[in-house]
C-alpha cells in the first residue's frame, strides 16, 4: 500500500499540500524542487478528506462525513476544527470546496444554501437561497465572477454573483445522460455525462450544445479541458483514460503508462479526483495510483509525476501507532527494518 495516497490536493508557494487518505497526516511535496515529501501533523485518527484549498500558510479541508472543516496552519503545525452541519449521509455530502478572495464557499450538495467563511476575521455565515429550487446537485465550477451549479438532469443551472452572492436561474437544455462533472474554460463551461458525453455551454448566451461522445460502456469520472486535447478520466480503476483531439478531431484510447503504474487502493474509490492548478499543469491527487497525474494545459500532454522518497519521519510515527507493512518507495522498504537502521545509526 502506498503511503501517498491522497484525495485531494493544494498548491501554494511552490508546495503541493495533502492529507494522507490512510493515515491522518499532513503531507508536504516539494513537486517542482527536490520532489521529496515531507510529514507534518499527524491527527489522532484517520480522516475521509475529500475538498482542500490553501490561503495564506493554511489548509482548509472539507471531511467526507459532513460535519467538519479542518483547519491546519503549516507554520505553527496546529489544527482547528470548525463544526459544520452537512452531515446528510456517511459520503458524498459536498459539491464543492471554492477559494474566492479570502472568503471559503461550501457548497453541499443536498441543502438550499452556502456557507462562507472569513479566512481573515475567522467569522461564518449562511447564504441560503430559494427552497423551492433545491436539487440534488451533481457538479458546480467557478466562471469568472460567476459560480454554476448543475442539477443531474440539467434543465436550469442556478449561477451565483461571487461578487453580492445574487443568485440566478437560469434556463438551459435538459439531457437524458445525467451530468457527473463541469469545468470552465474560455467562454463556455465543459459538461460530462456518465457515459462519455460531453456538453459546451456557451456562457454569454446560456446556450448549449453538444460537442462529443465518446459512447463509454465503462463510467466516465472527470473531464480536463485544454486548448488541443480534452480528457476524459475513468470514474473506477483499470478502466481506460480516453482523448479526443480537437485539432483533427479524432479520439483514442490513451496507453503511455510508465512501466510500473499501479492502482494501490480499494476499487472502490474513484480512480481520479482532486484536481488542482500548479501552474502550467492541470495535477490530480493520487487518489489510488503510485503516479500523480499531470495535464498540459495548453497541449493536453499528459505526464505522470511519483515523489523520490518516504520521509523517516513519519515511518517513526507510523511505528509508535503499531504499523509493520512493506512501504513504497525508491526501493522497498519493510518499516521494522527502517526502524533498525536508525537506531543502529543512533
Amino acid at each position: 500500500m502506498n503511503l501517498n495516497l491522497f484525495s485531494d490536493c493544494a498548491f501554494e508557494n511552490n508546495i503541493l499540500y495533502f492529507y494522507s487518505a490512510l493515515y491522518g497526516f499532513v503531507g508536504k511535496w516539494d513537486i517542482f524542487g527536490d520532489n521529496r515529501m515531507k510529514y507534518h501533523d499527524l491527527l489522532d485518527e484517520p480522516h475521509n478528506f475529500i475538498r482542500t484549498v490553501a490561503n495564506h500558510e493554511k489548509l482548509y479541508s472539507l471531511e467526507s462525513s459532513g460535519k467538519a472543516l479542518y483547519i491546519f496552519d503549516v507554520s505553527s503545525n496546529k489544527h482547528d476544527v470548525l463544526s459544520i452541519p452537512y452531515n446528510t449521509y456517511e459520503y458524498g455530502n459536498f459539491m464543492d470546496l471554492l477559494l474566492y478572495g479570502n472568503e471559503i464557499l461550501i457548497f453541499p450538495r443536498y441543502q438550499s444554501e452556502i456557507m462562507i467563511l472569513d479566512t481573515v476575521s475567522g467569522k461564518n455565515r449562511i447564504m441560503q437561497y430559494d427552497a423551492e429550487i433545491l436539487n440534488t446537485w451533481h457538479c458546480g465550477c467557478r466562471h469568472k465572477n460567476f459560480y454554476y451549479m448543475f442539477p443531474e438532469k440539467g434543465g436550469y443551472t442556478l449561477g451565483i454573483d461571487l461578487y453580492n452572492y445574487h443568485v440566478h436561474k437560469i434556463e438551459i437544455d435538459e439531457v437524458r445522460d445525467g451530468f457527473i462533472h463541469s469545468v470552465s474554460y474560455g467562454e463556455a463551461i465543459f459538461l460530462l455525462t456518465g457515459k462519455g458525453k460531453i456538453y459546451s455551454l456557451d456562457t454569454i448566451n446560456m446556450v448549449m450544445s453538444e460537442l462529443y461522445d465518446f459512447e463509454l460502456s465503462d463510467p466516465a469520472g472527470q473531464i480536463v479541458v485544454t486548448s488541443h486535447r480534452i480528457i476524459v478520466l475513468p470514474r473506477y480503476q483499470r478502466h481506460d483514460i480516453y482523448v479526443w483531439d480537437t485539432d483533427t478531431r479524432k479520439s483514442y484510447v490513451y496507453s503511455e503508462y510508465p512501466r510500473d503504474f499501479c492502482y494501490q487502493a480499494a476499487e472502490v474509490w474513484n480512480a481520479y479526483e482532486g484536481m488542482t492548478d500548479i501552474g502550467d499543469y492541470y495535477l490530480y491527487a493520487m487518489r489510488s495510483t503510485n503516479y500523480a497525474l499531470m495535464i498540459n494545459k495548453i497541449s493536453g500532454e499528459i505526464q505522470w509525476k511519483r515523489p523520490r522518497n518516504i520521509d523517516g519521519q513519519f515511518m517513526c510515527i507510523m511505528a509508535g501507532r503499531g504499523e509493520n507493512q512493506f512501504y513504497e518507495s525508491e526501493e522497498n522498504y519493510r518499516l521494522i527494518d527502517y526502524i533498525g537502521y536508525v537506531t543502529a545509526s543512533d
